[in-house]
């Protein structure tokens, strides 16, 4: 299945996003 360009570009920050809110939420619950 080819990767579409447009949407991996659409997709990444979206993933990269996700991943530093749940490491922000991580931080705050547990520091």
């Amino acid at each position: 299945m080819p990767l579409d360009s447009r949407e991996f570009q659409e997709q990444f920050p979206a993933m990269i996003n996700a991943r530093a809110l749940i490491s922000c939420t991580y931080f705050w619950a547990y520091r």
